[in-house]
């Protein structure tokens, strides 16, 4: 279920498709059933969280990425869906049509601390960012 409501973040945050479209698109039998766990993985409802990605969508939505530095800021100026939270970056390696992002994230109350370690796979397309997936590593 997981990946599933991975996946429906990233529709929802396209704004094309309505909640329960995506509850469908993503192999959901029942609405109620993917806004609960929707709710419980992302920590707000989905007809929420779309809303909120469309706002955001006006600011960042594929930011010319040419550079680290475009990565940098793009990184920098994504909106979380949970207030306060900043992105870190450590290392960016790639070329012209993918990057490999290795950074954390923490919450802007405690500057020093990163709460998780993070992975970004980011897919190019005529210098913009086409994709982005975000893996999270495990800490033992």
């Amino acid at each position: 279920m997981t990946r599933r409501i991975e996946r429906a973040t990233a529709l929802l945050r396209r704004g094309d498709l309505s909640v329960t479209e995506v509850c469908f698109a993503v192999g959901c039998a029942s609405l109620g059933t993917f806004t609960t766990r929707f709710t419980e993985l992302v920590g707000m409802p989905s007809g929420a969280f779309r809303r909120q990605a469309a706002h955001a969508a006006a600011d960042h939505a594929h930011p010319e990425v040419n550079d680290p530095a475009d990565v940098q800021r793009a990184v920098a100026q994504t909106y979380a869906t949970r207030p306060g939270l900043r992105f870190y970056i450590d290392t960016i390696l790639g070329n012209n049509d993918s990057l490999f992002v290795v950074g954390g994230v923490g919450h802007e109350s405690r500057p020093d601390t990163i709460d998780s370690r993070l992975i970004w796979l980011i897919r190019l397309l005529d210098g913009q960012m086409a994709e982005m997936w975000t893996y999270r590593l495990s800490t033992p």
